[in-house]
């Protein structure tokens, strides 16, 4: 237990790519959280549902579930931590979700904090603008709806109609 206690909290910066103005958050995070966990505490923050693969990148490797649903050859996100990824401050790693709509996530790292005893991690302390809904079609399609929005649907959207999905 002295271990956690003494441990680091990663200070991360998630971003969208492709997307303008940038969407991102801002999390502090365990370094004995796992890859697998970083991909369900950006779900939360980003406000998606988890309903498709993932994968992270980093120094030539991946980690996540392929397209069969399989593990990638290298390691699993569930065993990876950051202590084992040995991450530095300005350090990049791809997070990419939904294969699909392929929405890309730039993580870099800003910063290495102690752990404040009695704080629970992770925590988001910062973030711009709301996440895009899922399955819209990635950047592309999340641009076609705010232009739909720009120009003339906000009268439908205040009726109730769904123009996300265009129904």
């Amino acid at each position: 237990m002295s271990g956690v206690a003494n441990s680091q909290v990663y200070q991360l910066k998630v971003s969208l790519r492709r997307i303008s103005p940038m969407i991102s958050r801002r999390l502090l995070v365990p370094e004995e959280m796992t890859l697998y966990a970083l991909h369900r505490t950006i779900q939360i923050a980003f406000g998606w549902e988890d309903c498709h693969l993932h994968a992270f990148k980093l120094h030539g490797r991946h980690y996540g579930r392929t397209w069969t649903g399989e593990r990638h050859r290298d390691a699993a996100g569930r065993e990876v931590t950051f202590v084992d990824l040995q991450l530095r401050v300005r350090q990049r790693i791809l997070y990419e979700y939904d294969f699909g709509d392929l929405w890309e996530h730039e993580i870099r790292v800003e910063a290495k904090h102690e752990r404040e005893g009695g704080k629970v991690y992770p925590v988001c302390i910062a973030g711009a603008r709301a996440g895009p809904p899922q399955d819209i079609g990635g950047p592309p399609g999340y641009a076609a709806l705010l232009d739909r929005l720009r120009f003339g649907d906000i009268e439908r959207l205040l009726r109730g109609e769904d123009v996300v999905r265009g129904r």
